[in-house]
């Protein structure tokens, strides 16, 4: 389990989990994810379930920051976590690093994806 917080119009690419299931709980601010292709608008008090093997990403919307708890399913992901601290998901290591952890980058972060859905 892991507290997340991102500044304002801020996303990590689509990606998917091979090992993990991913609940995410929101704290504060407003989320738009990407569920497998569905846009989900969520606000402080809403759980999201990303399954492993599903594709996801979630921006944070609007000029407030957004915090998270996120809960993944069978634990041992907190290694990535570490190795990222330093790397942005724009840097070119990032799908390596990702991939030592069973994390598939798929598209690039959804500010250029506007989160609309896959056609």
């Amino acid at each position: 389990m892991v507290e997340h917080e991102s500044a304002p119009n801020t996303a990590p690419p689509l990606y998917s989990h091979r090992n993990e299931d991913e609940i995410l709980e929101k704290l504060e601010g407003r989320f738009r994810f990407r569920l497998d292709g569905e846009i989900v608008e969520t606000s402080p008090g809403t759980v999201v379930v990303a399954p492993r093997y599903g594709t996801h990403t979630c921006r944070t919307v609007g000029e407030v920051p957004g915090r998270m708890s996120v809960t993944f399913i069978p634990g041992g992901i907190d290694g990535f976590f570490y190795d990222m601290e330093e790397i942005p998901h724009t840097d070119p290591r990032a799908p390596t690093i990702g991939e030592q952890y069973g994390i598939v980058y798929i598209a690039p972060a959804p500010e250029a994806l506007d989160l609309a859905p896959q056609k």
